[in-house]
């Protein structure tokens, strides 16, 4: 599943449309592989993969504000300085 929270109707499962707003704070994605996304600046973000190999980015600008955690399986995390990682790359 994709989730993008930048007011762009592109989330959800592949041709979905589904639009995730950006001042939305959190997201838990699905067991399978999730790409979660949360480039709003000023805005604290926690993301949660659960399983499956997930790509988390949590890139703002904004150090030590936001939680990326990938829960089970392999996973990628992009975050700026300071940020919670909770993945395996």
């Amino acid at each position: 599943m994709n989730v993008s929270l930048d007011d762009i109707a592109n989330d959800g499962a592949l041709l979905e449309g589904d639009n995730n707003r950006s001042d939305v704070e959190g997201i838990e994605g699905t067991n399978g592989d999730d790409r979660l996304t949360a480039p709003s600046p000023g805005v604290s973000n926690d993301l949660f993969g659960l399983g499956g190999a997930d790509t988390l980015n949590t890139v703002d600008g904004t150090p030590a504000n936001d939680a990326a955690n990938g829960g089970e399986g392999i996973d990628t995390r992009f975050t700026d300085a300071g940020d919670f990682r909770g993945c395996e790359l």
